[in-house]
Formats: C-alpha cells, sequence, structure tokens
C-alpha cells in the first residue's frame, strides 16, 4: 500500500521514543525479557493448578536465577518488576545460596516472612523443585547450544559420503537418463568469503563458526580460483551476486576482489564491525567505491535488536556492534561516496528498534531524514511500544527509502527493507516472544490444511570450502555438490533432475507426507519452527531422510 498516511510500527517507536544510554537500554531489555517470560509461565502454572504460595515462589526463582550474573544492576532490573507490586528485594538474600535446594528453602522461609499467615513449609520445596524442572525453567542455553553446533558438525562431516554420496549418484542416473526435470530460475548467488564473524548475535543462522581448516582449506590463490568461476556464473546467467558471512569484511582483500571482477548487480552485506573508527571507515569506504565506480552496488547493512544487542559480560556493559559504527558509515558514504548504495536489513522483534535510535543518532550528525515511498501491509501487525510504554499492534513498515539531507548531491536515498527472523539455527534457542511470528501459516501446512506452499530455489550459497548449498537454510547439511569437484554449471544442471529441488518448486507437500510417514516425530521437531519453508528444510537436514525422501519421490 502507498500514498496513504498510516502510521506504522516504526513510526510509533519514534513518536515514543526515550533517549537512553547504553545501560538504560540493557536494562530495559532485560525487563521485556522478564516481563514477557513471567507472564508465560504464570499460564503454565495457572495449567498446572499449583497454589498462589508455590506459583509466586516459581516466578521468584526464575527471576533471581536471570539475573544472579547481572551483580551491580540487580536493583535497576528488579526495579522494571515494580509494576507487579511484588517484595521482590526481600528475596535478594536467595542471590547467596549456591543451588537450586538452598534457594526453594530460602524463597520459602522469606515468603512466610513476609506472608505471617502463610502455609507454605519446607515440605513444599520438593513440589516447588519439581515443577520448576518440569517447566524447564532451569534451561542450560550453552549446552543447547553445543548441541545445536555439535548437530551442525555431524551433518557437515557427512557430506559428499554415504547416503549423500549414494543420493547423488541416483541423481546422476536420473540426468543420464534425461528423466523429469525442472527449468531453474536463479535470482542471486551468494558467496562466503569467510564462515568467520567476531560477533555473537543470539538469533545467527549459522552456529558453529568453523575456519576452512576444520573443512579442508585452500590457500589464497585457489580461492581467488573459487571466486572466478562463481564470478563466470553469476554474469553468464545474469543474476546478481551477494558477498555474505560470516563478516565477510573480515576477508577485505577477497571482498575487493569480487567487487572489481563483477560486473553483473553485486551485493555485500556486513554487520559494520569494521566501522569503530571514522578514518578507518573512510579509508574502507574509499576502496569499495574505487572497486565499484559504474557498477550496480549495493551495500547491506544489518542493522536490529540483536545486532545492537546490549551485552553485559565480566562486569563490562557493550552493544554487541556499537550502533555508531552503522552511523559512520552512512555519514562518510552519504557525504563523499554516493556511488556506494546503502541498504539497512532489518528485523521484526519484541524489542525496541535500534533503527529509531540510528535516526536520532543522525540528527546528531546534522542530518535531517524523511521516509518515502514506505510500503507495507495492513494485515500484517507487528509489537510497537505506546506513548504509556505498553505494547501496541501496528501494521509493519516493509520497505521505504530514507531520505537524508546534507549530504552529498549525488548521494542516493538510503533502501530500508525489514523481513521476518526465521527460527533456524541460533534463533532456535529464542523465547518465541522474543520475534512475532505468524504461526498459522506454518499450522495449515502441518496439518495438510493448506498444501498450495511452493519453494522453488532462487538461490545458492557457495562456502569458502567449495560447498553449494541450495538456501541458506541448509548451510553445513545438504550441498548440492563441490565446485572444486565439479563446475557450477554441472552442479546446476544436476540440480534441475533433483526430485527434492523438483518437489520443492512444484509440491512441498509431497516432501511433508512422506517425511511424516517415515518419521513420525519429524511433527514435533517442526512445529515449534516459524514457517513452511524452515519447516520442510529441517525435515531434509538428516542425509538419510534426504535419500529416502528422494526414493520415495522416484516412485
Amino acid at each position: 500500500m502507498k500514498n496513504q498516511y498510516i502510521e506504522t510500527h516504526i513510526e510509533s517507536e519514534i513518536r515514543t521514543f526515550k533517549d537512553a544510554g547504553i545501560e538504560d537500554l540493557y536494562i530495559s531489555q532485560k525487563g521485556i525479557f522478564l516481563t514477557e517470560r513471567l507472564a508465560r509461565i504464570q499460564e503454565a502454572v495457572d495449567k498446572k493448578g499449583v497454589g498462589e504460595g508455590q506459583g509466586f515462589l516459581l516466578m521468584v526463582l526464575y527471576i533471581f536465577q536471570f539475573i544472579e550474573n547481572e551483580s551491580s544492576l540487580v536493583d535497576k532490573i528488579l526495579d522494571c518488576l515494580s509494576f507487579t507490586g511484588w517484595p521482590l528485594k526481600r528475596f535478594l538474600p536467595l542471590l547467596d545460596k549456591n543451588s537450586l535446594d538452598e534457594k526453594i528453602k530460602s524463597a520459602i522461609y522469606i515468603y512466610n516472612e513476609i506472608y505471617k499467615n502463610s502455609k507454605l513449609a519446607e515440605s513444599d520445596a520438593s513440589f516447588i523443585l519439581t515443577i520448576y524442572n518440569e517447566l524447564n525453567l532451569q534451561k542450560d542455553r550453552k549446552n543447547e547450544l553445543e548441541g545445536i553446533v555439535e548437530k551442525a558438525k555431524r551433518n557437515y562431516s557427512q557430506i559428499g559420503i554415504g547416503y549423500d554420496l549414494e543420493r547423488s549418484r541416483l541423481i546422476k542416473s536420473l540426468a543420464d537418463k534425461n528423466s523429469r526435470r525442472v527449468k531453474l530460475n536463479l535470482q542471486n548467488i551468494a558467496i562466503i568469503p569467510t564462515e568467520l564473524c567476531p560477533n555473537n548475535c543470539r538469533f545467527c543462522l549459522s552456529p558453529w563458526k568453523a575456519d576452512v581448516s576444520e573443512r579442508g582449506r585452500k590457500a589464497d590463490k585457489d580461492y581467488q580460483e573459487l571466486m572466478d568461476k562463481i564470478i563466470r556464473f553469476a554474469e553468464d546467467k545474469k543474476i546478481t551476486l551477494t558477498i555474505t558471512g560470516g563478516e565477510p569484511f573480515l576477508e577485505m582483500e577477497r571482498v575487493l576482489y569480487l567487487l572489481k571482477r563483477c560486473k553483473t548487480r553485486i551485493e555485500a552485506t556486513t554487520s559494520g564491525i569494521w566501522a569503530d573508527e571514522k578514518e578507518k571507515t573512510e579509508n574502507i569506504l574509499k576502496r569499495i567505491n574505487e572497486a565499484v565506480k559504474g557498477k550496480n552496488f549495493i551495500l547491506q547493512i544489518s542493522l536490529d535488536a540483536f545486532h545492537q544487542e546490549m551485552i553485559f559480560k565480566e562486569g563490562i556493559l557493550n552493544e554487541n556492534i556499537p550502533l555508531n559504527n552503522i552511523a559512520n558509515i552512512i555519514e562518510i558514504s552519504q557525504k563523499k561516496f554516493p556511488n556506494i548504495m546503502l541498504c539497512l536489513l532489518l528485523k521484526y522483534t519484541r524489542y525496541h528498534d535500534p533503527f529509531v535510535r540510528l535516526l536520532k543518532e543522525l540528527e546528531a550528525r546534522g542530518f535531517k531524514w524523511s521516509l518515502k515511498d514506505k510500503q507495507f501491509n495492513p494485515r500484517l501487525t507487528v509489537p510497537a511500544a505506546g506513548v504509556d510504554g505498553n505494547l501496541i499492534m501496528k501494521p509493519a513498515l516493509q520497505k521505504a527509502f530514507l531520505k537524508l539531507e546534507n549530504t552529498h548531491p549525488q548521494a542516493k536515498p538510503i533502501f530500508i527493507m525489514y523481513t521476518q527472523m526465521e527460527r533456524i539455527g541460533k534463533a532456535v534457542l529464542l523465547e518465541e516472544f522474543e520475534f512475532p511470528v505468524h504461526k498459522e501459516r506454518l499450522q495449515r501446512f502441518l496439518e495438510g490444511e493448506d498444501n498450495s506452499e511452493k519453494f522453488p530455489l532462487s538461490n545458492i550459497e557457495v562456502s569458502d570450502d567449495g560447498n553449494v548449498y541450495p538456501e541458506a537454510y541448509s548451510l553445513y547439511s545438504w550441498s548440492l555438490g563441490n565446485i572444486w569437484e565439479a563446475s557450477l554449471d554441472e552442479i546446476y544442471k544436476l540440480a534441475e533432475y533433483d526430485p527434492l529441488i523438483i518437489a520443492l518448486a512444484e509440491e512441498p507437500a509431497r516432501i511433508r507426507d512422506i517425511a511424516f510417514r517415515l518419521k513420525p516425530e519429524l511433527h514435533d521437531e517442526v512445529n515449534g519452527l516459524s514457517s513452511p519453508i524452515s519447516a520442510v528444510y529441517k525435515m531434509l537436514e538428516g542425509h538419510e531422510m534426504r535419500l529416502r525422501i528422494t526414493e520415495e519421490l522416484i516412485k
């Protein structure tokens, strides 16, 4: 919808914005998380029929487990929950207890001191502990993440051998027989100069940050050969080449090589971690500008509540990727390097949108701004902060152009694009309330109520080890081939005969039905995901499952 003023979620956030420092933003972030988490604990406690006092202590125990490493910020975080009227600071002695058993006994004692008519006794401790564990309130995110990484490593280690090799031979035989095929319509090929990244974003789709030394490193000279292969393929197919990662700018020379050599449309995605100092930022942007003169180039910058999340570690509070870095890139490129078209990649989340803070920072640097050509869907709403701090649902801004004044005369408006997060990679560890998920579509697909979904292959990703992945969903698990062993054209041709690629394009419901028949427990595994496409790729994650589904599709 265009040319009609309706306040979108971002304009609501701008209107209600209150300036805050890093510490206040961190405390607000923690307050939002606790408020949402406690509401869900209360719902679970009510469903179990837990008594009022026991339920209260379950939430108190969760709060103090959550804040036990916050040291000097404990009081301020508890103040965020003052609206509850709970005497939380009376429970501060819980922080001195080492075990959960000790915390529960201490909590019962303090509760009885506060509420003299309480009938809670030490014998309630075992019941509270049981419910605490049943509700999985003592989650060990570190161990869960290690499990995800180990699974990624196992999947990766099986690429090209065993079931995967058998499936490749099966597809080759279909191609040799000139069997049924689908004409691919690729829009983009992504190249990953490095899988490494210094950031620690909680929603990253790639939890295993592995150097290619763990996966068979090729020398830089050989990597240039890999880049040349990808450039030729992109130019021949007339598709966009996207440089992504990891953080691709860790391999700056590789990025520049690609920018200089590629003649088709090219994009580079970055977190902006390298733009902490203005002089260094200008030098890097100058080199980029020289490499892309006369080319269709876009520098894409990630900006969201997780890239810009406040992190408190070892007594030090920092922003994951400082917002100032993004402002440095915008300020310098808009004033000095108008050939560099910018795009901000934003995400819908439950937290305050850092785009609002960026606008305020740009104002402080002397820029006037306006949002032009807004696009939004009134039926797609996301939470935004209201005047009173409560959440209100607003139409989600999807695309717009950010027009800045006081820039270079030839500077172009900055493209703004919001997308929904997917529950893949590390994001499976996020709480459901941390980002909006429209699960109705997923449920209709999983229950067979909607069989119209189609996922034609539009993007392939080539990692720094040569593996070619169909879409980012399949990273480290499903490779179409390796360009050190076959040309991209050969891999592309074989993909057209791949029964899985054909079914994804024409009838993914067939993959769903076969997968659930072969492994019924898969339904529960994918039920917590965020979209039909993420669910289907999850079904295809295992090498044996891909082979068996392929065989069934051929039948």
